[in-house]
């Protein structure tokens, strides 16, 4: 079996560490992995439950001579053929290794999309010399390494892949169940709605959209439905990954069975645009609870309020009048019942205290915090909705796992996003800062159930196509082996 090493720094919790564990899962038969780390993070010991080996190595900076003369000793005592490189630091001691006399190929993937000073680059471009291969997650960070002056021939186009969840309760559509066979989109759309399928299936009910369900309305206010206050999850026990947090099944019992879930998995850092989604679910809350013109729904309806009671001049006419016009308030009344928007918060990070800080100043009781979850996948599973603010992203395996569980994305239009979901049918983009466009996008998704359906299927097929963990392990271990 090939020797790969993984080499990082920091293994903590990002789409990198994500990247070489499902590389490492995806290529079990293939390779034996090592992790060689310098900080302590989370990867570590779901390495170390692989009963993978792990070893530590402080490197102190890009020129710690120690930590590559260590490194090639290992490498060399244990027959490495692979060091796997996943940032400038860990790059640079790997190429110092080899340099010493480590007879290994160095691969290095970048993963973000980074704006490099012009030393930064010209250093990139010496270590090109001596890097076997580059890989990079999408196009728009092939474009980016390319500019700096990357040689074209050294870098691979491989984008991250994700297992496709079997989603059985898609068992009754025609063709067959989960990701069996091919789906046709028309199928997918004959799908009974929500109500009649399991939680987390995604499918709005319909129900809920023509004003068939019955939510207790504002007092004062016929009809419109209340944002409820939030319950104490913090001390509700389950398989959360974090002592005192909620588990999946607790937390669909507290949110019920009423609430339509959103969810966004990221770190609490800047550029995952955090910010920017508070500013979207204070407007979508505004828009979505707000208390519609009656004068306005009787006119698109045909029925103008004045124009009746003109020319009306005996009572018993004016009842009439009255009559329709208190039925067709009644209508309109219905027609605003409208279920619980819940929006999921998943992560830990460095922003997360301000983003509840601002949370609580905007008055969004339909927010949750769930800090960093080892049950992403069980949580996605219960969702209807993903979406993705970020200011920046090189692709986004969020994305992927949530369209792997068969969810519709909304995203913003930056990095590689768009290399995801243009074209997909599987969602919808918009451009980052633009509150009121990401705010539609939601309540679209919302009403529209057959808009909903489409990009339900859509999503899993998107990932059957480009983006599954079989093509990018096997594409990975061809630049393992091209020699």
């Amino acid at each position: 079996m090939l020797k790969v090493l993984h080499l990082i720094n920091y293994p903590g919790q990002g789409g990198s560490e994500k990247y070489i564990l499902s590389l490492t899962k995806g290529l079990k038969e293939k390779c034996s992995f090592y992790l060689v780390h310098s900080l302590d993070g989370r990867l570590v010991e779901e390495m170390r439950s692989l009963n993978l080996p792990v070893v530590k190595l402080p490197m102190r900076g890009f020129w710690d001579l120690a930590a590559a003369w260590k490194l090639r000793a290992f490498c060399r005592k244990h027959s490495i053929q692979v060091v796997h490189t996943h940032f400038l630091r860990e790059n640079c001691i790997a190429v110092l290794a080899k340099l010493f006399g480590a007879n290994v190929r160095v691969v290095h993937t970048r993963h973000m999309l980074l704006d490099n000073s012009l030393p930064v680059k010209l250093f990139n471009r010496i270590l090109a010399l001596f890097v076997h291969q580059y890989i990079a997650v999408s196009k728009a960070v092939k474009e980016q390494m390319l500019q700096e002056g990357i040689p074209a021939g050294k870098v691979s186009l491989i984008y991250n892949g994700v297992e496709v969840a079997v989603l059985s309760q898609f068992s009754s559509i025609p063709g067959g169940s989960g990701i069996q066979g091919e789906w046709d989109v028309q199928e997918i759309q004959d799908v009974q709605c929500k109500s009649e399928l399991p939680r987390g299936t995604g499918v709005p009910d319909r129900s809920w959209i023509s004003g068939e369900s019955s939510i207790p309305g504002e007092p004062g206010v016929p009809g419109r439905p209340n944002v409820p206050d939030k319950p104490d999850v913090s001390g509700i026990p389950g398989k959360s990954g974090v002592p005192g947090k909620p588990g999946v099944s607790a937390l669909v019992d507290v949110l019920g069975e009423n609430s339509f879930v959103v969810s966004c998995a990221a770190r609490f850092s800047a550029e995952k645009g955090y910010d920017f989604l508070l500013d979207v679910i204070k407007l979508f809350n505004e828009l979505y609870f707000a208390k519609p013109d009656k004068e306005e729904e009787f006119e698109k309806e045909g029925f103008n309020k004045k124009e009746v009671n003109k020319n009306k001049k005996d009572e018993v006419n004016k009842q009439e009048v009255n009559k329709e016009v208190n039925k067709e308030e009644a209508n309109i009344n219905e027609k605003v019942n409208k279920k619980t928007v819940t929006f999921l918060l998943i992560g830990d990070g460095p922003f997360l205290a301000s983003m509840q800080l601002k949370a609580k100043e905007y008055n969004l009781p339909n927010v949750y915090f769930l800090g960093y979850r080892q049950d992403v996948t069980e949580l996605l599973k219960i969702s209807n909705l993903y979406v993705c603010p970020s200011q920046m992203e090189a692709l986004g395996i969020s994305v992927l796992e949530a369209l792997a569980q068969g969810l519709p994305v909304i995203a913003t239009n930056v990095g590689g996003l768009p290399e995801i979901l243009q074209g997909s049918g599987a969602g919808l983009l918009v451009e980052y800062g633009d509150t009121e466009a990401f705010a539609q996008a939601l309540l679209k998704l919302i009403y529209d159930a057959d808009f909903y359906r489409t990009c339900q299927a859509n999503a899993i097929r998107t990932v059957q196509k480009r983006f599954l963990l079989s093509n990018m392990a096997e594409k990975t271990y061809c630049v393992y082996t091209d020699f």
